[in-house]
Formats: structure tokens, sequence, C-alpha cells
């Protein structure tokens, strides 16, 4: 089967790549269905500081969620820069392709040098 990469397939890796980066946001930032509590402070009730592996079990789920929403934030970050580098892709390709229609003689005006040369005025 062949792979094919097309503008569309890249509109959907776009599309997926903010919708994934928007839940990211959503589960760190306390909205949605994720009010009551972030990842930064998740609530673990095992016991009272008195019981020694209670509150061992409190600090490892903690120390976790803020591993957890460190890992998150850098994935959110990397996927953001997929998507726009993507979107700058596409841009960048239909600028290009739009060049193809550009004629031999309008090409060589780009060139230093080589453009068409001023039509001298004549004098009386």
């Amino acid at each position: 089967m062949p792979i094919v990469i097309d503008e569309p397939y890249i509109n959907q890796l776009i599309a997926k790549l903010n919708s994934l980066r928007d839940a990211v946001d959503t589960a760190t930032s306390g909205q949605g269905q994720y009010v009551s509590q972030t990842l930064r402070d998740l609530v673990v009730s095992a016991g009272t500081n008195a019981f020694e592996p209670g509150r061992t079990i409190r600090d490892q789920v903690n120390k976790t969620g803020d591993t957890l929403l460190t890992r998150m934030t850098g994935h959110r970050t990397t996927m953001n820069s997929l998507a726009v580098g993507l979107t700058e892709l596409l841009a960048n390709s239909e600028y290009i392709e739009s060049l193809n229609a550009v004629t031999a003689e309008r090409f060589l005006e780009f060139l230093p040098g080589t453009g068409t040369p001023p039509t001298p005025t004549p004098t009386a």
C-alpha cells in the first residue's frame, strides 16, 4: 500500500495536533470536566501525616502528577510547533506552486543584472 502525504492528509494532522494541544490545555487548566482538580492539585486521601505509608503514597502520587504535568506541557509545546510548521509548509508550497506560472522573462526580472533594461526615452 503506497504512503500518500497530500494536502488533505496534512490538514488532518494539523487538526489532530491542535485538538490534542487543546486537550492538554483543558486537562492542565482545571476547565471542562477537570474543574475540580488539575494534575498539579491531585488530592489523595491515604491517611494522616502520622501514617507513614499513607503519606508516602500521597507524596509519590503528587510527585507523579507534577512530572506528568511537566511532560504534558512539553508535549503540548511540541504539538503546537509541529502544527505551526505544517501550516507554514502548506503556505510555502502554495506560494511555490504559484511560481510555476511565471514566464522565463518574468523570472529573469528577479535576477540581478538580467532584468529587462529600461527603454530609453527619445530626446527631441
